[in-house]
């Protein structure tokens, strides 16, 4: 006679299917959240509770629940909203464009509209514009889609969350470029559930880390790519707004990398800070010297292309080949 799919229950009477996971349980764990359905997070996401008069996930639901790590989380509701708490609009799409927004801003398209776009050549504002959010775009996606990968390939859920403090802080110190200090959260990765250890978790969270500090020397890369082979007749102001807006973005991508280094606490999960905390606080400061070294890159050491490409080169290779 069938038992009961738990682990460790014995009960062999009456059974019922689950509709997420297909199980069967008995009536004491026949509930998702008590059996620890491993598909609990998209049941408790907006979109099946719009479906959830039916009796049955679709199969284009069932494949989101399948290749997707990322986890829609019930945020802990304190008395008194708090402007430190975590934010989540709920629609990770939604999660998503709000960074997009925000690192357009941290990659200085107010400083390029201010101070490096001319009148008499209204194409530079096109550019001062237009550079900024693609890069912004790439940079966020680019990491959305490399955290997705990771995780999911080593059974982690994650989520992704802002603060309404980040969000307000990031906007006043990005929009008033006289501000020497930004601050520069354009959200979070929150692991949420993981069944890896103190040292994997550590891993998995220094990858995230070098694969966007690697991005930031992507796009010196390509500055000096753009410098050595830009027409002259094209004209030099088009050449100046390009390049300054890659100088930018790497400064923003470092600022970002900095910001997520550091080991703020949620209180639902462990933030990439938090992770490499729990390994040691080693890596913290190691995780916290790559981006500053990049800012002072920018900075002091002579522009060319071979140094940048390494740097990238060696930080995506580390990226991709942890285990």
């Amino acid at each position: 006679m069938p038992k009961c799919s738990y682990p460790g229950c014995e009960n062999n009477g009456l059974l019922y299917k689950c509709r997420l996971c297909g199980e069967k349980f008995c009536g004491e764990h026949r509930l998702p959240e008590f059996h620890n359905c491993p598909k609990l997070s998209f049941y408790q996401s907006e979109e099946y509770r719009k479906a959830k008069t039916r009796l049955y996930l679709t199969a284009k639901q069932e494949k989101t629940v399948q290749r997707s790590a990322y986890q829609v989380v019930e945020l802990p509701r304190k008395g008194q909203k708090s402007l430190f708490e975590p934010y989540t609009t709920g629609n990770p799409k939604k999660d998503v464009l709000i960074s997009i927004g925000l690192a357009w801003l941290v990659f200085g398209v107010v400083e390029l509209l201010i101070f490096y776009s001319t009148p008499k050549r209204p194409l530079t504002y096109i550019i001062a514009l237009t550079m900024p959010l693609a890069l912004a775009t790439l940079t966020v996606i680019s990491k959305i889609k490399f955290v997705e990968t990771k995780t999911r390939k080593k059974g982690v859920s994650y989520t992704y969350l802002h603060t309404v403090f980040g969000i307000i802080a990031t906007l006043i110190t990005n929009i008033i470029p006289l501000f020497f200090f930004k601050w520069v959260t354009i959200g979070t990765v929150v692991f949420t559930k993981t069944p890896l250890t103190k040292k994997e978790k550590g891993r998995l969270a220094m990858s995230i880390i070098t694969f966007t500090t690697a991005m930031g020397y992507l796009f010196q890369v390509l500055r000096q790519a753009t410098i050595t082979l830009w027409n002259p007749s094209t004209g030099a102001e088009y050449l100046i707004t390009i390049v300054r807006s890659l100088d930018l973005a790497t400064i923003g991508i470092m600022y970002i990398t900095l910001f997520s280094a550091i080991p703020f606490n949620y209180g639902i999960g462990d933030t990439t800070g938090r992770a490499l905390l729990d390994w040691g606080l080693k890596w913290v400061v190691i995780a916290i010297a790559l981006p500053i070294t990049g800012i002072l890159y920018l900075w002091f050491i002579p522009k060319n292309i071979i140094i940048p490409l390494i740097l990238a080169t060696s930080l995506f290779i580390y990226s991709f080949i942890e285990k």
